[in-house]
């Protein structure tokens, strides 16, 4: 029995320096690469060859949110950040536009665009009936929203939630590039 306990206690022992090595040598040859950080209004390069711009940025009420989403349960609490974005074409060639995968975050919380509320605020039949090409020198307008819940935070934190700072994640590899979002504004 003796015996057996040894085993097991080399074999973690083992386990445990051979982990540690090996995340030690992921760490030292994929090194993190700086973040950078862009504020409102600044063009961003986007996608292959667009230019982003963050117009404005702003909380959506409980009541304006329920318009969206009438079955939501009374006890639930939900707010919503809404971004205006301009996106732009400055070159010489059509660029295909492809719906941005921007997450948004505060903290350990992050959420995904809300697509239902997305195409109702736009006015967009289908998720495919999003304008697949922008021509050279053109530019349009979205709003894209995002949906907070209650659930997602402690009732202290979400007493405060319009005190949070949020910023919107543009990528996170190799380098995480984001936009802080003047909400208080």
């Amino acid at each position: 029995m003796k015996k057996r306990n040894i085993y097991v206690l080399i074999a973690s022992v083992v386990l445990v320096v051979v982990s540690a090595f090996l995340i030690i040598r992921i760490n030292i040859k994929y090194q993190r690469g700086e973040d950078i950080v862009y504020g409102m209004h600044e063009e961003i390069p986007y996608g292959e060859g667009l230019i982003l711009q963050i117009d404005k940025s702003a909380f959506v009420s409980d009541d304006e949110m329920r318009d969206f989403y009438p079955e939501l349960q009374k006890e639930r609490s939900v707010r919503g950040v809404f971004v205006t974005a301009t996106f732009k074409n400055p070159g010489l060639e059509k660029k295909d536009f492809h719906l941005p995968e921007m997450m948004i975050e505060s903290g350990a919380f992050a959420n995904g665009i809300d697509v239902i509320v997305f195409l109702r605020i736009n006015d967009i039949p289908d998720i495919y009936s999003v304008k697949p090409t922008l021509e050279p020198g053109e530019s349009f307008s979205l709003i894209i929203p995002y949906t907070i819940l209650n659930l997602q935070f402690t009732p202290e934190e979400w007493k405060s939630i319009e005190d949070r700072q949020f910023s919107l994640i543009l990528s996170l590899y190799p380098q995480k590039k984001s936009i802080l979002l003047a909400l208080n504004e």
